[in-house]
């Protein structure tokens, strides 16, 4: 996980990294709208790499994906931004899937909360996210892509750190309930164990940030 300027345009940016997973991010906004709008409007626009590997198991298609993709990240957005401060704005998000290979959702969620921190957007809480597999009898915290293909359950969660409480929850599966409840325990301690790193990425940029002030202004 890190930061690092990419265009003279954006507002925050964040590149995430897990396995063999990248992803870039960055932010333009809060830019205020033309006509007059009490709502806040979130864009969200996905493009993947052509060498990336697509879900053979759910035969999606490129554009399958990143509408997916982009529709998940507004819907997050919209529920964790404090959109009543940004009344008749615009905020774009831009996600570049660099390298794909398992899941990629938890990872977008995530490159994306860090973005809009750099950006300066307010959120509600901070959030993070992961997904598991069940694969022969064993559980397995972000598959990769041959494993999600071999059709074993898997499930996807965002928390808020703080309170460790679940924000979401996707699976669609059936499994006994022990299994259930494992995997839903496993994913909740990778998503903490991940947002630790999250935070402290956070917390390392803005230390940077601020002594490269004091170099500038002393």
């Amino acid at each position: 996980m890190g930061y690092q300027n990419i265009s003279n345009d954006a507002d925050g940016f964040a590149f995430y990294e897990i396995g063999n997973t990248k992803i870039l991010s960055y932010i333009q906004g809060p830019t205020e709208l033309k006509k007059t709008d009490d709502k806040c409007s979130i864009k969200c626009d996905v493009f993947l790499s052509p060498f990336n590997v697509y879900d053979k198991r759910k035969k999606k298609t490129k554009d399958n994906i990143t509408n997916e993709i982009s529709a998940y990240i507004r819907n997050i957005c919209e529920n964790i931004i404090l959109l009543d401060l940004y009344k008749n704005s615009e905020i774009n998000i831009f996600l570049y899937i660099i390298e794909r290979d398992g899941g990629i959702k938890h990872a977008a969620i995530n490159t994306c909360i860090l973005a809009l921190i750099d950006a300066g957007i307010a959120i509600k809480y901070f959030i993070s996210a992961c997904s598991v597999l069940y694969l022969q009898n064993k559980i397995i915290v972000d598959g990769n892509q041959l494993e999600i293909n071999s059709g074993s359950p898997e499930l996807t969660m965002v928390i808020e750190l703080n309170t460790h409480k679940i924000i979401l929850l996707e699976f669609d599966a059936e499994i006994p309930i022990d299994i259930f409840e494992s995997m839903v325990q496993t994913c909740i301690d990778s998503c903490i164990n991940i947002g630790r790193v999250m935070k402290l990425t956070v917390k390392e940029n803005a230390i940077g940030l601020l002594c490269l002030n004091n170099l500038l202004t002393n």
